[in-house]
């Protein structure tokens, strides 16, 4: 059965409460999920058994919320950013060419996060629809402890339907760095082959990592 929730406040300030329902669907009408297992970020919460859950996030970030419970469809997945936390952004650039020229490549309460990214700018080219760019940036982590990272893509809706991280869309890309190390991330754009719209088209990538353990 498919499953909602709903969060009061997507923004809040660390050490301060989220509050979630979890509901299903049963066919006719949206009912409470008593004992609901939500996840946030990594870690796993249960409901009350009236469907809600309170509880209190310390580290800034940006948090996936959905419900997964065996039996159900696991929710759409929401975002609650906490604090102020780190992020780097990437610039997404592509030109499309529906002729198919070949155009070539184209304040938190925790630890400090600090993370650097190897590029600024991803230019795919000029791409025709049917056709899929890579390009590679390295992610590199300087805090002091690991750090959990994800992708957010806005910009053009061909970028937001269409990029992936990893070969994952990257609403689902996550990813965690131990201190010192580095991590290659792929980043692919794939032009549908019914796509018709024509010229450039830009977007952002942001990467979000807040410290875990």
């Amino acid at each position: 059965m498919p499953t909602r929730i709903t969060i009061q406040d997507n923004q809040i300030d660390v050490g301060d409460d989220v509050n979630i329902l979890a509901e299903y669907y049963n066919g006719t009408n949206w009912l409470i999920l008593p004992e609901a297992e939500i996840m946030i970020g990594q870690d796993s919460f249960t409901a009350l058994t009236d469907g809600t859950l309170t509880t209190t996030l310390n580290s800034s970030g940006v948090y996936d919320v959905y419900i997964q419970i065996s039996g159900y469809v696991r929710s759409p997945k929401q975002r609650v950013t906490v604090g102020t936390p780190a992020e780097k952004n990437v610039g997404l650039k592509v030109k499309v060419d529906q002729d198919g020229d070949d155009g070539g490549d184209g304040d938190g309460t925790g630890p400090e996060i600090s993370f650097e990214v190897s590029q600024i700018d991803l230019d795919f080219g000029e791409m025709a629809p049917g056709e899929n760019g890579q390009k590679s940036i390295k992610l590199t982590n300087d805090s002091a402890v690991p750090i959990y990272v994800e992708g957010q893509v806005i910009g053009d809706d061909l970028f937001i339907n269409n990029v992936q991280l990893n070969s994952t869309n990257w609403v689902d890309y996550y990813s965690t760095i131990s201190v010192g190390s580095n991590q290659d991330v792929e980043v692919s754009i794939n032009i549908p082959s019914g796509y018709t719209s024509e010229g450039v088209k830009t977007g952002d990538l942001t990467f979000w990592a807040i410290g875990t353990d």
